[in-house]
Protein backbone atom coordinates (compact mmCIF):
# COMPACT_ATOMS: atom_id res chain seq x y z
CA UNK A 1 0.00 0.00 0.00
CA UNK A 2 1.32 3.28 -0.70
CA UNK A 3 -0.16 6.93 -0.01
CA UNK A 4 -0.10 10.16 -2.15
CA UNK A 5 -0.99 13.78 -0.39
CA UNK A 6 -1.86 16.93 -2.67
CA UNK A 7 -2.45 20.52 -1.98
CA UNK A 8 -4.75 22.08 -3.42
CA UNK A 9 -3.59 25.36 -6.17
CA UNK A 10 -4.54 28.05 -8.27
CA UNK A 11 -6.68 28.29 -9.33
CA UNK A 12 -9.22 27.16 -7.07
CA UNK A 13 -12.49 29.22 -6.74
CA UNK A 14 -15.87 29.18 -6.71
CA UNK A 15 -19.06 30.46 -8.47
CA UNK A 16 -22.09 32.45 -7.56
CA UNK A 17 -25.29 34.19 -8.15
CA UNK A 18 -26.92 36.73 -6.10
CA UNK A 19 -28.85 39.38 -7.64
CA UNK A 20 -32.35 37.80 -7.80
CA UNK A 21 -35.29 38.25 -5.38
CA UNK A 22 -36.74 34.78 -6.33
CA UNK A 23 -34.62 32.05 -4.98
CA UNK A 24 -35.39 29.47 -7.98
CA UNK A 25 -33.97 31.69 -10.57
CA UNK A 26 -31.35 31.93 -8.02
CA UNK A 27 -30.30 28.45 -7.67
CA UNK A 28 -31.38 27.20 -11.06
CA UNK A 29 -29.30 29.56 -13.32
CA UNK A 30 -27.53 28.32 -15.95
CA UNK A 31 -25.08 30.96 -15.93
CA UNK A 32 -23.62 32.25 -12.94
CA UNK A 33 -23.03 36.39 -11.89
CA UNK A 34 -19.04 35.97 -11.12
CA UNK A 35 -16.59 33.53 -11.20
CA UNK A 36 -14.19 34.03 -8.35
CA UNK A 37 -10.28 32.63 -8.54
CA UNK A 38 -7.66 34.77 -6.72
CA UNK A 39 -7.95 34.75 -3.16
CA UNK A 40 -7.02 33.05 -0.26
CA UNK A 41 -10.33 31.73 0.32
CA UNK A 42 -13.66 30.23 -1.11
CA UNK A 43 -17.23 29.96 -0.08
CA UNK A 44 -20.01 27.10 -0.06
CA UNK A 45 -23.56 27.36 1.31
CA UNK A 46 -26.53 29.79 0.15
CA UNK A 47 -27.91 33.26 2.25
CA UNK A 48 -30.75 35.36 2.35
CA UNK A 49 -30.80 39.13 2.68
CA UNK A 50 -27.79 39.35 0.35
CA UNK A 51 -26.18 42.68 -0.01
CA UNK A 52 -29.93 44.05 -0.58
CA UNK A 53 -32.48 42.99 1.50
CA UNK A 54 -34.50 40.35 0.27
CA UNK A 55 -31.79 38.84 -2.67
CA UNK A 56 -30.51 35.27 -2.58
CA UNK A 57 -26.87 33.80 -3.02
CA UNK A 58 -25.70 30.26 -3.83
CA UNK A 59 -22.30 29.29 -4.24
CA UNK A 60 -20.46 26.31 -5.70
CA UNK A 61 -16.42 26.06 -4.89
CA UNK A 62 -14.58 23.50 -7.00
CA UNK A 63 -11.13 22.33 -5.74
CA UNK A 64 -8.34 21.25 -8.12
CA UNK A 65 -5.60 18.78 -7.21
CA UNK A 66 -2.54 17.69 -9.93
CA UNK A 67 -2.82 13.33 -9.09
CA UNK A 68 -1.27 12.74 -12.30
CA UNK A 69 1.74 11.48 -10.50
CA UNK A 70 -0.24 7.92 -9.76
CA UNK A 71 -0.51 7.03 -13.45
CA UNK A 72 -2.67 4.40 -15.07
CA UNK A 73 -1.95 0.96 -13.05
CA UNK A 74 -2.41 1.59 -9.66
CA UNK A 75 -5.47 0.56 -8.06
CA UNK A 76 -7.27 3.48 -5.50
CA UNK A 77 -8.59 1.63 -2.09
CA UNK A 78 -9.83 4.86 -0.35
CA UNK A 79 -8.97 8.65 -0.37
CA UNK A 80 -9.79 11.29 2.36
CA UNK A 81 -10.53 15.56 1.55
CA UNK A 82 -9.02 17.46 4.82
CA UNK A 83 -10.00 21.54 4.59
CA UNK A 84 -10.13 24.26 7.00
CA UNK A 85 -13.14 26.21 7.80
CA UNK A 86 -12.09 30.24 8.20
CA UNK A 87 -15.31 31.78 8.65
CA UNK A 88 -19.33 31.63 8.55
CA UNK A 89 -21.58 33.82 6.99
CA UNK A 90 -23.44 36.07 9.42
CA UNK A 91 -24.92 34.46 12.35
CA UNK A 92 -27.34 32.48 13.41
CA UNK A 93 -25.50 30.01 11.00
CA UNK A 94 -27.80 27.14 9.68
CA UNK A 95 -26.71 23.40 9.96
CA UNK A 96 -26.02 21.75 6.72
CA UNK A 97 -24.18 19.06 4.97
CA UNK A 98 -20.93 20.05 3.07
CA UNK A 99 -21.64 17.26 -0.11
CA UNK A 100 -19.14 16.73 -2.22
CA UNK A 101 -20.13 16.14 -5.86
CA UNK A 102 -17.72 15.83 -9.46
CA UNK A 103 -15.98 18.36 -10.46
CA UNK A 104 -15.19 17.34 -13.58
CA UNK A 105 -17.14 19.38 -16.56
CA UNK A 106 -15.81 22.72 -14.95
CA UNK A 107 -13.13 24.58 -16.44
CA UNK A 108 -9.80 24.27 -15.15
CA UNK A 109 -10.28 27.80 -14.99
CA UNK A 110 -13.87 28.70 -13.13
CA UNK A 111 -16.21 30.55 -15.48
CA UNK A 112 -19.77 31.85 -15.06
CA UNK A 113 -21.46 29.33 -16.93
CA UNK A 114 -19.79 26.96 -14.41
CA UNK A 115 -22.18 27.70 -12.56
CA UNK A 116 -25.00 25.97 -14.66
CA UNK A 117 -22.75 22.97 -15.25
CA UNK A 118 -22.57 22.16 -11.16
CA UNK A 119 -25.79 22.30 -11.02
CA UNK A 120 -26.68 19.54 -12.38
CA UNK A 121 -23.58 17.38 -10.30
CA UNK A 122 -25.89 16.02 -7.42
CA UNK A 123 -24.72 12.54 -6.68
CA UNK A 124 -22.95 12.55 -3.33
CA UNK A 125 -19.34 11.65 -2.97
CA UNK A 126 -19.08 11.72 -0.08
CA UNK A 127 -20.16 14.71 2.62
CA UNK A 128 -19.70 16.15 6.48
CA UNK A 129 -21.73 17.59 8.28
CA UNK A 130 -21.32 21.51 9.58
CA UNK A 131 -22.81 22.91 12.65
CA UNK A 132 -22.18 26.19 14.97
CA UNK A 133 -20.78 27.19 16.64
CA UNK A 134 -16.93 26.52 15.41
CA UNK A 135 -13.24 27.20 15.97
CA UNK A 136 -11.51 29.20 13.10
CA UNK A 137 -9.04 26.76 11.24
CA UNK A 138 -11.29 23.74 12.55
CA UNK A 139 -10.75 21.47 9.98
CA UNK A 140 -13.66 19.37 8.07
CA UNK A 141 -12.97 15.65 6.62
CA UNK A 142 -14.72 14.01 3.72
CA UNK A 143 -14.46 10.09 3.05
CA UNK A 144 -14.47 9.15 -0.49
CA UNK A 145 -17.24 6.48 -0.95
CA UNK A 146 -17.10 4.25 -4.04
CA UNK A 147 -18.80 6.62 -6.33
CA UNK A 148 -16.19 9.20 -5.26
CA UNK A 149 -13.30 7.31 -6.01
CA UNK A 150 -14.15 7.42 -9.68
CA UNK A 151 -13.30 11.06 -9.95
CA UNK A 152 -10.14 11.01 -9.01
CA UNK A 153 -7.62 11.48 -12.45
CA UNK A 154 -5.01 9.29 -12.64
CA UNK A 155 -3.39 11.11 -15.03
CA UNK A 156 -4.08 14.96 -14.80
CA UNK A 157 -6.35 16.98 -12.50
CA UNK A 158 -8.79 15.67 -10.53
CA UNK A 159 -11.54 18.20 -9.61
CA UNK A 160 -13.69 18.24 -6.61
CA UNK A 161 -17.09 20.47 -6.34
CA UNK A 162 -18.53 21.19 -2.83
CA UNK A 163 -21.86 22.07 -2.49
CA UNK A 164 -24.72 22.70 0.42
CA UNK A 165 -26.66 19.66 0.25
CA UNK A 166 -29.68 22.57 0.80
CA UNK A 167 -28.48 23.64 -2.34
CA UNK A 168 -28.88 20.08 -3.97
CA UNK A 169 -32.31 19.52 -2.59
CA UNK A 170 -32.61 22.08 -3.35
CA UNK A 171 -33.92 24.12 0.29
CA UNK A 172 -34.69 27.78 0.26
CA UNK A 173 -32.54 29.21 3.16
CA UNK A 174 -33.97 31.28 5.73
CA UNK A 175 -30.98 32.20 7.81
CA UNK A 176 -28.78 34.59 6.79
CA UNK A 177 -25.50 32.38 8.19
CA UNK A 178 -26.54 29.58 5.68
CA UNK A 179 -22.69 29.61 4.16
CA UNK A 180 -19.23 29.16 5.14
CA UNK A 181 -15.74 30.12 3.81
CA UNK A 182 -12.62 27.75 3.54
CA UNK A 183 -9.04 28.47 2.45
CA UNK A 184 -8.72 27.47 -0.82
CA UNK A 185 -5.45 26.69 -2.65
CA UNK A 186 -4.05 30.09 -3.29
CA UNK A 187 -3.38 30.87 0.23
CA UNK A 188 -0.03 31.32 0.95
CA UNK A 189 0.26 29.42 4.02
CA UNK A 190 0.41 25.91 2.64
CA UNK A 191 -0.68 23.58 5.72
CA UNK A 192 -4.07 25.77 5.58
CA UNK A 193 -4.71 24.52 1.76
CA UNK A 194 -7.39 21.62 1.02
CA UNK A 195 -5.25 18.35 1.05
CA UNK A 196 -6.34 15.63 -0.21
CA UNK A 197 -5.06 12.41 0.54
CA UNK A 198 -5.15 8.23 -1.15
CA UNK A 199 -4.11 5.38 -0.23
CA UNK A 200 -3.52 2.91 -3.34
CA UNK A 201 -1.73 -0.06 -4.66
CA UNK A 202 1.29 0.06 -6.91
CA UNK A 203 1.65 -1.96 -9.80
CA UNK A 204 2.95 -5.75 -8.24
CA UNK A 205 5.88 -5.55 -11.04
CA UNK A 206 7.52 -2.46 -12.55
CA UNK A 207 10.18 -1.54 -15.09
CA UNK A 208 11.43 2.47 -15.78
CA UNK A 209 8.46 3.99 -15.74
CA UNK A 210 5.89 2.10 -14.38
CA UNK A 211 4.99 0.19 -17.44
CA UNK A 212 4.52 -3.69 -16.49
CA UNK A 213 7.14 -6.18 -16.52
CA UNK A 214 6.53 -9.09 -19.21
CA UNK A 215 8.27 -12.08 -20.09
CA UNK A 216 9.13 -12.48 -23.59
CA UNK A 217 7.80 -15.13 -25.35
CA UNK A 218 9.13 -17.20 -27.16
CA UNK A 219 8.64 -20.63 -29.74
CA UNK A 220 10.34 -23.51 -27.99
CA UNK A 221 11.34 -27.13 -29.68
CA UNK A 222 11.59 -29.93 -27.18
CA UNK A 223 14.10 -33.12 -28.84
CA UNK A 224 15.07 -36.25 -27.32
CA UNK A 225 18.83 -37.66 -28.34
CA UNK A 226 21.14 -39.60 -26.79
CA UNK A 227 22.31 -36.81 -23.82
CA UNK A 228 18.77 -36.71 -22.90
CA UNK A 229 16.13 -34.02 -23.25
CA UNK A 230 16.93 -30.25 -25.86
CA UNK A 231 15.25 -27.76 -25.25
CA UNK A 232 15.83 -24.91 -27.69
CA UNK A 233 14.84 -21.25 -27.53
CA UNK A 234 13.45 -19.79 -31.15
CA UNK A 235 14.11 -16.11 -31.80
Amino acid sequence: MATLQVRSGSPDGYVYKGDSSDYDTTQNAAIGEFAIITGSYATIGQQFNFEVAGRYMVTRTVLQFDTSSLGTLIGITSATLAFKVSNIGSPPAQDFNITMVDGTDAEDVLEVADYGELLIATVSGGSTVFTDPWVADSEKTITFNATGLTWINKTGLTKLCLRSDRDITPTQPTASGERIFIHQGGKSTEALRPLLTIEYVPPLITQGDATPLFFEKRQTTLGINERGIDLELGA
